[in-house]
């Protein structure tokens, strides 16, 4: 079977094999992800860590709250009913009823009536153990007699002393102390502004792009009513689905841009070059046939896909332009196969299949969907252009061609001193590199969104979704224990201004130990017989029964359990909990106001059995070493094709083909540093880029054999078609996108020249 012939049955076969994987994901409506935390490494030394980030990203990250303030609670009421309604509307959020709410705490409550003998305040067993509990009778019998002290949950009966409603009473949340429901809402009093609140949840989750338009098209409806329905009305707004429908809004503002500058750019040039557009179409082709290749394959093997995979991916599958280029540019002097593709090819794959070993889940997705591009890009190449009829060889003519040898011509015999200007520069600025990995680089929030979040934080504190303490013990009980033992260094904490107030689970749900103790208290104290209890009963008039059926339903009493606990908590509650992980017990401690980081990290580093959780600076740290890690791919990638090179040439001659990359990674790095840009992840994944396209350029040249002015055209092409759509890039305000196409625009260009003089010109100086 001929070569010609293969590769028409592969590419066949390849094309079948997108559609059928197209019509299962057809069937099965794969999803986009556009969550950016979704790229970065979980915590694998700790998975007790990475499932309490996970928890806490399900339980919060989907949630948002809406502060409508007006001069009157009329007003305020009146304009989060119209918000309210917009929102029900879309048909993508889920309001959180306050009625509801409070009826999922009466239900709560009900289950600790039960369990009311075991349950004490710190406050009242500390008065209890002083002996003090004729204070309490006296208490007792004032609340029994004051018809104005309000509805308590257990009855004289039950709760004689009025114990377990002061337990109840010390769960409260003493920020709801200014907070009443009038009709519906929860309403807030600040000063001269009422506030009515908005708790809602984003059905798909916070990053769904049809959730994250319509969120963006009701702020956009609510913004041009201000003077209608909403004048005078001040909304604030927190949660993670607003950041994101903001960052999309812009991306898709980017795209449009960036895209249309960039396509226009590249239609001129080829129309200048070519005076046709088939060279521009078959180009165009060979990409999308490679990204939709990868893009059927990815999403299949993961069942999402990430839309920096899109991005990152579909550009360096762009590299394989340059394969369309040089075959159309070679096919109008001499049809047949384009010399060099497979070892372009294998050096590419190279390059990019090191990122697999980064353990960073968003690289190996990207790499892969590189990978799989760049062949089925090839393989298009290979199996179409040399069979296009004659009639679509366009001539190249224009300025292009000219501009194509201006490097070789001008600087072929300055060959050595560029080259030592390169290692002096790269020797005298590299070093100054530092690597920085801020999760700003990922993100920078919305300035005025950041300052409507401070405000509710100071009308409404609300513990921190990514700064907790995560505490561990073999045993439910003994994780209890813990809590109760820690509580005394967080009111420390509290008392010094590292943090403002926390939420511990042993305060909802005390040990068995301690509700044993407090059982034993009150037994031998105001519940023994003849005690203030039963003296409660006779001053009230009770009958004896009464007495007698309180100390026997106290007698028979069993103590609270964490699976009785679980089955009513309200989830602000239940979130504290964890379970068991790996043969261990888990739980949180939320933390509100946090202003001292490194008094906490102190704190966990007295405990062995607990630890200080700083989702950011732990993300940050292992971005960091994912860049150490992505360095050394880099150059062991450099290794792995140097080694290739020279045993496919059998010539240390051939490494002058690696010096074209590798020049441009250092002046590439040189630039980076006298510019103050530190390095990031993001700069050496696009380092990759460069890589690839040098290799290209230079593999291109020296398999050119007579052809090398085409060639030298065809790579002119690709550098300014690459500078065109990576160029605009780094206009982005994203600053991970920002830094990849600065990065790959400096690259390319340093490609093309080093190209030229160390490839091209050392085969013919004076051309």
């Amino acid at each position: 079977m001929t070569t010609a012939r293969s590769l028409d049955i592969a590419l066949a076969g390849l094309l079948l094999a997108v559609i059928l994987g197209g019509l299962r994901l057809w069937q099965l409506d794969a999803s986009l992800q556009s969550n950016l935390l979704a790229l970065l490494p979980a915590d694998q030394h700790n998975r007790a860590a990475a499932h309490a980030s996970d928890q806490l990203s399900t339980a919060l990250g989907d949630q948002f709250i809406l502060f409508v303030g007006a001069a009157d609670s009329r007003r305020a009421i009146a304009a989060a009913t119209q918000l309210q309604q917009q929102l029900e509307r879309s048909g993508h959020f889920e309001l959180q009823s306050a009625h509801s709410q409070l009826e999922q705490q009466l239900r709560h409550l009900e289950t600790l009536k039960a369990y009311r003998y075991f349950l004490l305040s710190p406050s009242r067993a500390a008065q209890l153990a002083e002996g003090n509990d004729h204070k309490l009778l006296s208490q007792a019998i004032e609340k029994a007699y004051d018809f104005g002290a309000g509805a308590r949950l257990a009855g004289p009966r039950e709760d004689p002393l009025g114990l377990f409603n002061d337990y109840l009473e010390s769960l409260v949340n003493d920020a709801s102390g200014n907070t009443e429901i009038i009709d519906g809402f929860p309403v807030l009093y600040d000063g001269a502004i009422h506030w009515a609140l908005l708790h809602g949840r984003v059905d798909a989750g916070a990053f769904n792009l049809d959730a994250q338009q319509a969120m963006a098209s009701l702020e956009h409806t609510w913004a041009r009513n201000a003077s209608l329905q909403l004048a005078d009305v001040t909304i604030l707004r927190a949660g993670a689905i607003f950041h994101a429908s903001r960052a999309a809004a812009r991306a898709r503002l980017e795209i449009a841009i960036i895209g249309a500058g960039s396509a226009l750019g590249i239609l001129t040039l080829f129309l200048l070059t070519f005076r046709s557009l088939w060279p521009l179409l078959l180009s165009l082709c060979s990409v999308g046939f490679g990204c939709l290749t990868a893009l059927v394959l990815c999403w299949n093997l993961y069942g999402t896909l990430h839309l920096l995979t899109l991005v990152f991916g579909a550009s360096l599958v762009g590299v394989s332009v340059d394969y369309a280029l040089h075959a159309l540019v070679r096919q109008q002097q001499s049809p047949g196969r384009l010399p060099g593709l497979g070892l372009a090819l294998l050096t590419s794959t190279v390059g990019y299949g090191s990122l697999l070993h980064a353990r960073l889940p968003g690289l190996a997705e990207m790499a892969l969907f590189s990978i799989t591009g760049l062949l089925a890009s090839a393989l298009f190449v290979a199996a179409v252009i040399p069979r296009l009829p004659a009639r679509l060889r366009s001539r190249r003519q224009g300025f292009v061609p000219v501009l194509a040898q201006l490097p070789r011509r001008w600087l072929y015999n300055r060959v050595g001193w560029l080259l030592l200007a390169v290692v002096l520069l790269a020797a005298v600025t590299v070093p100054r590199l530092y690597i920085s990995n801020d999760l700003s680089i990922l993100h920078r929030p919305d300035g005025q969104l950041l300052d409507q979040q401070a405000a509710i934080d100071h009308l409404q504190p609300t513990p921190a979704g990514n700064q907790l303490f995560l505490l561990q013990a073999e045993t439910a009980e003994q994780l209890l224990l813990l809590g109760e033992r820690f509580r005394p260094r967080l009111e420390q904490a509290v008392s010094r201004g590292a943090i403002e107030d926390f939420r511990l689970l042993s305060d909802a749900l005390p040990s068995i130990e301690r509700q044993q103790r407090t059982h034993r208290l009150l037994a031998n104290t105001v519940y023994r017989e003849g005690g203030e209890a039963d003296v409660f009963f006779q001053r009230l008039g009770f009958p004896a029964e009464v007495a007698a059926e309180f100390r026997a339903g106290f007698a028979r009493a069993s103590p609270l359990t964490p699976e009785t606990w679980l089955a009513s908590a309200p989830p602000e509650q239940a979130l504290l909990w964890l379970g068991r992980i790996e043969q261990r017990h888990y739980s949180l401690v939320m933390l509100t106001g946090v202003h001292d980081l490194a008094a906490l990290d102190s704190i966990a580093r007295d405990y062995t059995d607990i630890d200080f959780i700083n989702t950011a600076a732990s993300v940050s740290t292992a971005l960091t070493e994912r860049t150490r890690t992505a360095a050394w791919l880099l150059l062991a990638a450099y290794g792995t094709i140097g080694l290739l090179l020279l045993l496919y040439y059998r010539s240390t001659q051939a490494l002058r083909i690696l010096l074209v990359p590798l020049g441009s990674t250092l002046l590439t790095l040189s630039l980076l540093a006298l510019l103050g840009i530190p390095l990031t992840l993001f700069h050496l994944f696009a380092l990759f880029l460069v890589l690839g396209l040098g290799m290209d350029y230079g593999i291109f040249l020296r398999e050119s054999h007579g052809h090398e002015d085409d060639c030298l055209l065809a790579i002119l092409l690709s550098v300014l078609t690459s500078s065109l759509s990576f160029g605009l890039l780094a206009l982005s305000a994203t600053p991970m996108i920002a830094a990849f196409g600065l990065t790959v625009l400096t690259g390319v260009l340093c490609n093309w020249l080093l190209a030229s003089l160390l490839v091209s010109g050392a085969r013919h100086p004076r051309t």
